[in-house]
């Protein structure tokens, strides 16, 4: 079974924190300085839902912000 980004991102860690946290962080620090970001916003929501123990339905979509 192949992976995806989200599961990586979702089980990947370092000695400064998990990738989930720096994907959160980075999430957050966009939203405060009223930046967006599609695909960013996309695989938040995936990779909190992979966490979460849910199961998102269709795979990411690749693109530019």
């Amino acid at each position: 079974m192949r992976r995806s980004s989200r599961h990586w991102i979702a089980a990947a860690s370092g000695p400064l924190g998990t990738n989930a946290q720096y994907l959160f962080s980075l999430d957050q620090e966009l939203t405060r300085l009223g930046m967006r970001d599609d695909c960013l916003n996309e695989l938040v929501s995936r990779v909190r839902a992979l966490l979460d123990g849910a199961q998102p339905d269709s795979p990411l979509t690749p693109g530019f912000a």
